[in-house]
Parts: structure tokens; sequence; C-alpha cells
């Protein structure tokens, strides 16, 4: 099965879908990363990857080293899709026991600034690396699209016995109830479990690291 069969099985929206195979420069200056540009170009996967690892070294080389690394033994390709009139880059990651799994990343030139912003702690990633970062099949197991976050008392259930939610955005979902979240003001990360013993003050990118590493070679 093609990629852009795969990708079209799971349009939920029945958007319309393209693969980009070449750019001209001056196609889409200003309208995704110049890196997106020379990437697509690139007609060797291996060139691709590298130039995609490269960005997320130097974005977040500290904070999701784990992922970085799975990244570099099980990425196998990456594309350009355009997406309605959205453009982002489809991850073919391969799992250690051969299974295909599809990441997709925002354009980080297309972040949703509301009146609440984004956590100083997730800026860097979302507007220079991806806006959001998830599973393209389940969407989710992933950092959530900032046009898509939310209050984390609006995304679980509004009679927890849990305190303060309304105080976190949830950033990142692993599609089973379960949220990491961040209290704009403070900065401080909550691990919300649906069904279990939540945590506050959490290592944010520790989270993130370790859950996205597992998803990728689950």
């Amino acid at each position: 099965m093609s990629i852009l069969s795969v990708i079209q099985a799971y349009n939920l929206c029945n958007e319309d879908i393209t693969v980009i195979l070449e750019l001209e420069e001056q196609d889409l200056k200003g309208i995704v990363p110049r890196e997106w540009i020379s990437l697509v170009n690139e007609k060797s996967p291996e060139k691709r990857i590298n130039i995609a690892i490269s960005l997320w070294e130097r974005v977040v080389g500290n904070e999701l080293s784990l992922v970085i690394n799975s990244l570099k033994t099980n990425l196998r390709d990456i594309n350009l899709l355009k997406v309605g009139n959205k453009y982002y880059l489809l991850y073919v990651i391969q799992s250690p026991v051969g299974e295909e799994k599809y990441y997709i990343g925002g354009n980080p030139y297309n972040v949703h600034l509301d009146e609440c912003g984004l956590a100083s702690t997730v800026k860097p990633f979302y507007t220079n690396l991806h806006d959001g970062f998830y599973d393209y099949c389940f969407k989710a197991m992933g950092l959530i699209e900032s046009n898509k976050i939310e209050n984390l008392k609006e995304l679980v259930d509004h009679n927890s016995h849990n305190d303060n939610l309304q105080d976190y955005l949830g950033y990142f979902s692993n599609g089973m109830g379960d949220y990491l979240a961040i209290d704009n003001n403070s900065n401080d990360a909550y691990l919300y479990f649906k069904d279990g013993e939540s945590a506050k003050n959490v290592g944010f990118w520790d989270v993130v690291d370790e859950w996205l590493n597992m998803a990728i070679n689950g």
C-alpha cells in the first residue's frame, strides 16, 4: 500500500492530501521552514532523514535524546504533505518488530497562539520544529497541534477528583485518556492519569521523551 493510500485511509476530515515531491525555493518561501524545502528536493531518503535529524538535534537535542536516537535507528523516510491548506512532514517509522508507523509533524509557521499563548517550556519545539508531533493514524501518542490544545478540565472527566485542572493546558495525549499538561503561569507540568494516581511537578520533557520513545519502538 502506498503512503498516500495509508494517509487517505485515516483522513477523517476528508481533506485533499498531496505528497509534494519537488519544490522551487520560492514556492513556499516564508510559508514553511527553509529546511523543509531543502528536504523535499533531496531524492535520497537518507539525506532527507539527515536534514530532519539535524533540525531535531538543534532544537531539542537535550530534551528528546531518546526520541532522536530512535528516529536515527527507525526512521525510513520523510515526506512533505499538503493537507487541505496546511503543510506537514510525514515521518515513516519502522518499529523494531517491523510495524510501520506514520508520525506527522505540523508546520511551526502555523502555530496557533490564542490569548493563553504557549508555555515557555514548549515554545521552542512548537515554533522552531513542529506544531505538534503525533501518530497520524491514531491522532494521539504525541504532542497536540496548537489549535487543538485545550484546558485540561475540558479534556477529562468534569467530575474528576483531581483539583485545579483548569490551571493546566494539555499538550500531550496518549490516546487512552491520559494527558501531560502544563500550567502556563508557573510552567509546572502535571501528569494526569485517567485510571491511576496523577502527579504534579513532573519533568515535562522527561515524560515526553519516554512516552514518544516507547511509541516509536512499540
